[in-house]
């Protein structure tokens, strides 16, 4: 497992936060769109699932390739 995440896990943690992105984006999109706070949820989510995906790759690194 360990030569795996050495081998593949910053390119899967990369593919995840896309997607997670995405996702957030478009249910934000459907549910905000033309409300004052849009922008703000928006900025909000980016930062927020930047933040936890950097600790979760640190993490899982230190937990895998000790």
């Amino acid at each position: 497992m360990s030569e795996l995440w050495k081998r593949y896990g910053k390119t899967a943690c990369i593919i995840f936060y896309v997607f997670a992105l995405a996702m957030q984006m478009t249910t934000t999109f459907l549910i905000w769109n033309g409300r004052s706070l849009f922008w703000i949820m928006i900025i909000i989510q980016f930062l927020i699932t930047t933040v936890f995906i950097f600790i979760a790759y640190k993490v899982a690194n230190r937990v895998l390739l000790k």
